[in-house]
């Protein structure tokens, strides 16, 4: 079955006025016009095949749905060029709301949380797979249409751990990086650099002014 676009919003049901003192009547006629359209409206069971010309590309569906639109709990697999993907969770109206999504090459890379116009945005965690041109391998917190905004945590493929504000998938205002060796910084970020006041650790804390390579030359440590 193709996909029939978004279900149409309700209708009124318009009758005509019964006579006086027949208020059974119309109170039966009332509850089934709310029947049928509770019927109507109620998500059912289904597997749907989307051809290649659907607004759904060539695609999978099994789960609930409301005239053929996605709606409710399911799960849609499909490919995008020469990525799979696969989502697993709740749809509005034909759109992905909460859940997994598997996507790449293999499938290798998942995203569990909201999702709005098929972008993060919310929370959610993101865990690329090894194939993946990414610096990070794991990102759980904010999401802005598809960006990392807000507060969140990373853990880079180079061992440094980072908790503290993003925007626009840079590292920025208060955080706190620790590198592979220990050492860590604890302050303000602009940009993706430590910048302005902050603690340093090395060893021992202390107070110092970052810009860019806060840890300086010589002790093993690095932006």
């Amino acid at each position: 079955a193709g996909h029939e676009g978004p279900a149409p919003s309700g209708r009124a049901v318009h009758t005509a006025m019964p006579p006086p003192g027949s208020k059974r009547r119309r109170g039966k006629a009332s509850s089934s016009a709310a029947a049928a359209s509770a019927a109507a409206s109620a998500p059912t069971a289904v597997d749907i095949c989307f051809d290649d010309d659907d607004a759904f590309g060539r695609a999978r569906y099994v789960g609930e749905a409301i005239r053929s639109v996605p709606h409710g709990m399911g799960e849609m697999a499909w490919r995008m060029g020469g990525n799979y993907r696969r989502f697993k969770g709740r749809f509005e109206h034909g759109e992905m709301r909460d859940g997994k999504l598997w996507f790449g090459a293999n499938g290798e890379s998942t995203y569990h949380g909201r999702l709005v116009d098929s972008k993060a945005s919310g929370r959610g965690t993101l865990r690329p797979g090894p194939a993946e041109d990414t610096s990070f391998e794991r990102y759980s917190g904010d999401w802005w249409q598809g960006h990392k905004q807000g507060s969140g945590s990373a853990q880079f493929r180079d061992g440094r751990a980072y908790h503290g504000g993003w925007v626009r998938d840079m590292m920025h205002g208060q955080g706190r990086l620790r590198w592979a060796d220990g050492s860590a910084f604890q302050g303000s970020f602009v940009h993706d650099e430590p910048h302005g006041w902050g603690v340093l650790l090395i060893g021992t804390p202390r107070e110092g002014e970052g810009e860019g390579d806060v840890a300086g030359e010589g002790d093993g440590a690095g932006a």
